[in-house]
């Protein structure tokens, strides 16, 4: 591409059209974009922010950018293309895109060569529409897409792990306290029966001595001494078979208390298996929502080119009614096969599909651009010569119609 010249200190407008990966020309792209121009340490942006332009007017489908004042300096201008384009895969909901490009203008302290609009068809590897393809993707790539994904099941794992050894020791926990519950409570069964029991034999003991004071007090006064040590001894008994009675009923109030913890016990047992469950159901559901995370994920990454082939003539003949075309293949073959091309227009013409138009006798410098993989493109140079005759040692080569043959 021939370099412009523009004086340094001189206002000036470029011209931005945008194209699709046909390389066909496309309406201004309804995303926010910035436009960066710069001459080593200086800069100029234009922009449009939530539907706001800055710097810059639409002219139909290009985009007119204005330097007034821009201060920039002398020296070589590049620009870079940035576009926040709508993806859901980003964290934010965007995904940043730059393509940086050289403008081939010079500012500099002589007279300027160009006047008017300067046109420039740089911003080409514009593809907002186009889905990703599995082979726009490396493995690396396709690795850092499922990290996400993969951590989170990695922690819904381990939480749900720790999540049941918690619950686990509780329910153990809850199931030994029933158990040391259930034994006290029969501890305290056994010690009532012990002094019901007790209880009991006073009571004998008591009636027999009632007994035996009735039989000495008949008998004489000189049983009344007995009568009265029989009747201190039933006194006694009777207090302590009192007492034993009392013993029992606390025992039996410690057995329905051991009863009730036991029942409590319990049921903070069935209560931990209950989350124990529950924790289980949502560790089945984080499951199933990171396999439909890694299936989203599967389905827009694609591969990436890595490697453009091209095969063209060198050389074309002016007014050749044969058609010939570039052939360009992007590497590896399951890349989707999306190619621009971009001339100078002075000896050749290049249509999309790769067909070759000659102009003029000349050369011709054409840049052959995967629209996926920029980086890969491959410049090749076609000459126009004119009709020459072809001759034979014999003369004039003819061909099997009888007519002159040409280059």
């Amino acid at each position: 591409m021939e370099t412009r010249h523009i004086n340094y200190k001189s206002d000036f407008v470029i011209r931005e059209r945008f194209r699709d990966g046909t390389g066909k020309v496309v309406a201004l792209p309804d995303v926010d974009f910035e436009l960066r121009y710069w001459v080593e340490s200086k800069s100029v942006k234009a922009s449009r922010k939530n539907g706001v332009l800055s710097n810059c007017v639409a002219d139909g489908d290009a985009l007119l950018v204005i330097f007034k004042d821009h201060g920039l300096g002398e020296g070589e201008l590049h620009h870079e293309l940035h576009l926040a384009l709508d993806n859901a895969m980003f964290e934010d909901g965007v995904q940043n895109v730059y393509y940086p490009e050289s403008l081939h203008i010079w500012l500099w302290d002589k007279m300027g060569d160009t006047e008017g609009v300067i046109e420039s068809d740089c911003v080409a590897a514009y593809t907002r529409g186009y889905k990703f393809m599995w082979e726009d993707f490396t493995e690396a790539d396709i690795l850092i897409l499922q990290k996400p994904a993969t951590e989170a099941a990695e922690r819904a794992d381990t939480a749900v792990r720790e999540f049941v050894r918690v619950a686990q020791e509780k329910s153990d926990t809850a199931v030994k306290n029933a158990q040391d519950a259930t034994a006290v409570a029969k501890t305290a069964t056994v010690a009532a029966d012990t002094a019901t029991l007790n209880a009991n034999t006073a009571t004998e003991a008591s009636k027999k001595a009632t007994s035996a004071a009735t039989d000495a007090t008949a008998k004489a006064t000189t049983a009344t001494s007995a009568a009265t040590d029989a009747t201190a001894t039933a006194k006694k008994a009777t207090t302590e078979a009192d007492a034993a009675t009392r013993k029992a009923k606390t025992a039996t109030a410690d057995s329905i208390d051991a009863t009730a913890k036991a029942t409590t016990a319990t049921g903070y047992a069935n209560e931990a298996g209950q989350q124990a469950a529950s924790a289980a159901e949502r560790l089945e559901a984080t499951r199933a929502q990171m396999e439909v995370a890694i299936a989203r994920a599967e389905k827009v990454v694609q591969g990436v080119p890595n490697g453009l082939k091209v095969d063209a003539p060198a050389i074309v003949t002016l007014g050749n009614p044969a058609k010939q075309y570039i052939r360009a293949r992007v590497k590896p073959d399951g890349c989707a096969q999306n190619v621009i091309y971009q001339t100078d227009g002075q000896s050749v013409e290049i249509e999309p599909d790769g067909e070759i138009q000659a102009r003029e006798a000349g050369h011709s410098r054409v840049h052959v651009i995967p629209t996926q993989g920029t980086k890969h493109y491959k410049t090749i140079k076609i000459e126009v010569v004119p009709p020459r005759i072809r001759l034979t040692s014999g003369g004039i080569r003819l061909d099997k119609e009888g007519n002159i043959r040409l280059t």
